[in-house]
């Protein structure tokens, strides 16, 4: 008996700092609804963000000049994309900058409401922020089907992390965000190659959906159910 006491003692030890660093670690927010968009034009790449998780959420639009950050670069930096061929739905939005959020928009972190400036130097008060960072969209490849429809969407499954960091008059801190669903990538008809059909890049939208996360009282009801079997085991051997 003083052994099996032990175990359970242990056990028990376990589930509780398993609960107490949940509680206390700072994890990222983790985004389960909205979508960010992204298009690209002659001048710049542009982003939508309507995203949103537990007492946050970012509403925005981004205009950025930088590089190759959308997927399906190669439908528009090596030629247009041709059907049969695979094609990664990965993206960035590449490194963002205070002027890149134009015309600004809502940052929400646990239920405080922040306007986000568009200038590095953001106007008096606490409730503006100026925001860095970026966000970077993980996903798998796809076939491009064989066909000369006018459009082709392509999905697949997607996990997004980012980090960012604001600051105002007040001080400066940092923030992260992670979440996952489908990225959902549409090509358009270009023309003709060699009678093959081609294709470019029309738009790519990452929708996200709900991730369950084990919560404290979970891990309490799974310590418990492993001491009941402990007991029960240890009553049938005797």
């Amino acid at each position: 008996m003083p052994r099996l006491s032990q175990y359970l003692l242990i056990l028990v030890t376990v589930c509780l700092l398993l609960v107490c660093s949940i509680a206390t670690k700072a994890e990222p927010f983790v985004i389960n609804s909205g979508s960010v968009t992204g298009e690209r034009s002659a001048l710049f790449n542009a982003f939508s963000l309507n995203i949103s998780g537990a007492a946050s959420s970012m509403t925005t639009r981004v205009s950025t000049f930088g590089g190759n950050i959308f997927p399906a670069n190669q439908c528009f930096t090596s030629g247009p994309c041709i059907p049969g061929t695979s094609i990664n739905l990965s993206g960035s939005t590449g490194a963002l900058g205070p002027t890149d959020f134009f015309p600004g928009g809502t940052l929400l972190l646990n239920g405080t409401k922040f306007f986000i400036a568009t200038e590095n130097f953001p106007p008096s008060g606490s409730g503006f922020l100026a925001v860095s960072g970026s966000l970077l969209f993980s996903a798998g490849s796809v076939i491009i089907p064989v066909t000369d429809d006018p459009s082709i969407t392509l999905t697949a499954p997607f996990t997004m992390s980012g980090g960012f960091g604001g600051h105002n008059e007040t001080g400066t801190f940092s923030f992260d965000f992670n979440g996952s669903g489908i990225a959902t990538l549409v090509l358009n008809r270009a023309g003709t190659d060699r009678g093959h059909p081609t294709y470019t890049f029309g738009s790519v939208t990452y929708t996200f959906t709900p991730t369950s996360v084990p919560e404290p009282v979970t891990l309490v009801l799974m310590g418990t159910g492993l001491i009941g079997i402990g007991l029960k085991a240890r009553k049938r051997r005797r």
